[in-house]
């Protein structure tokens, strides 16, 4: 099964709500929740689209390796290609100054470069629920 973008999920709740609205003249308010709960909920954007702020540390997608091992009775070509569909997830920022993206906990660039990237959020604080 495809999964639906985040417009089209927006689109579907909407028009749920529209149905309920023209055929019980109100909505279940949950519905309004999650179509701004969607909104608020970070997601990726890909470098192409456009950069953090200088500075801002973010997480970032990176695709491949800056190592590439060749594994027993693998071509070169057949490593090269298995490497570039890894993915994986770390904190980075963006630096005009620096001359692009750095790794925050050793102060160095990056030498794989990302292809997304995702604010990081502070989370709500823990508070017990009471029953």
């Amino acid at each position: 099964m495809n999964r639906m973008t985040r417009k089209a999920v927006i689109g579907e709740l909407r028009e749920l709500k529209h149905m309920f609205q023209r055929r019980y003249d109100k909505y279940p308010t949950c519905l309004e929740e999650a179509i701004d709960y969607i909104y608020q909920t970070p997601r990726w954007i890909p470098v192409s689209e456009r950069l953090p702020d200088d500075g801002s540390e973010v997480w970032v997608t990176i695709k491949g390796s800056d190592v590439i091992k060749v594994e027993a009775g693998e071509t070169i070509e057949q490593a090269i290609d298995r490497v570039n569909r890894i993915r994986w997830v770390t904190r980075a920022y963006w630096s005009e100054e620096e001359h692009g993206w750095n790794d925050p906990t050793f102060g160095c660039p990056l030498v794989v470069q990302p292809i997304a990237w995702m604010p990081i959020e502070k989370p709500e604080p823990y508070e017990e629920v009471q029953e």
